[in-house]
């Protein structure tokens, strides 16, 4: 792509100089600068509008990744495995966080939700309480095997990374 030439003139104010080859380097910096954000907001752009239509069942995720590559091998992006959003789900058991994942490959934060909720086990679970009448008093620690009400609890929430 050419670009046009920029060329300042060169600034006196008597007590400081800058030289003409200074603002040409300033220049110089800014235009890379503003060429990489444009770059930066192109390639989201054909992210975005890839994911979309994959989400609209126009097109297969896998056909997507490979359209994204093409064009980035053409115009200097970095390869992707997926052009999936990634997720961080958190999971709460009665709304206490217990567990964050990171890196969760969906369509949607539904999606990344369910995936996790689907996969979650949940296993030792001991409950331990004290029993006492009067004075006197015994703590009591047991395996819970039926661990639905623990299930029941658990929920998540999903939040681009």
């Amino acid at each position: 792509m050419d670009t046009e030439q920029f060329s300042a003139p060169v600034v006196c104010d008597q007590q400081d100089h800058i030289s003409r080859s200074s603002v040409d380097s300033l220049l110089d910096v800014a235009r890379e600068s503003a060429t990489r954000r444009t770059d930066a907001r192109i390639q989201e752009g054909v992210i975005t509008a890839l994911r979309n239509l994959v989400k609209e069942g126009e097109l297969y995720s896998k056909y997507a990744t490979e359209a994204y590559n093409a064009i980035a091998e053409q115009v200097g992006w970095d390869i992707r495995d997926s052009i999936a959003a990634t997720y961080l789900v958190t999971v709460h058991y009665d709304g206490d966080e217990v567990l964050r994942v990171e890196g969760v490959e969906a369509d949607s934060e539904e999606e990344a939700t369910s995936k996790v909720l689907e996969n979650v086990e949940v296993s030792n679970v001991v409950m331990s309480f004290t029993i006492s009448y009067g004075s006197d008093e015994e703590s009591v620690e047991s395996a819970i095997w039926d661990d639905s009400e623990i299930i029941d609890a658990i929920d998540a929430e999903a939040v681009e990374e």
